[in-house]
């Protein structure tokens, strides 16, 4: 069973495996603004932990999940929603899979690029990016 609801509060530390690793000191820099609106999502799966979180309004809204499943159900939570534009990782084989059985098609790659020192990512993690400064 899964259950998509509004992340509270309180389940901020719970988000932090899921953020990328120069946020996980101080969260409430990317996701403060967020936490009193109705737009941050969490799914929990059946052991009752959060496994992915869904930020309809950070961009194109980002999804990030450590479990396909929760993955996959965040992805259409979002697209039933609006059916928009969805950027994932070509390392993310299950999304693409997902998106491309209901009808969604590849139309553009692009290269990830960074500046400085380049950060420990894991695509797989990634259903959605939310902008191309992050995600």
């Amino acid at each position: 069973m899964v259950v998509i609801r509004k992340i509270k509060r309180e389940e901020l530390s719970l988000v932090r495996d899921f953020a990328p690793p120069d946020w996980s000191t101080d969260l409430e820099k990317p996701f403060g603004r967020y936490y009193d609106q109705p737009w941050f999502y969490a799914v929990i799966v059946a052991d009752g932990r959060i496994r992915g979180y869904y930020l309809p309004d950070l961009g194109k809204g980002m999804i990030i999940a450590d479990m396909e499943v929760a993955g996959i159900e965040l992805l259409k939570f979002k697209i039933t929603r609006e059916r928009s534009i969805v950027c994932i990782p070509e390392a993310n084989a299950v999304a693409m899979a997902f998106l491309v059985s209901i009808g969604y098609q590849p139309y553009l790659r692009a290269t990830r690029m960074y500046l400085g020192k380049n950060i420990v990512w894991q695509p797989g993690k990634v259903y959605a990016r939310g902008s191309g400064a992050l995600g």
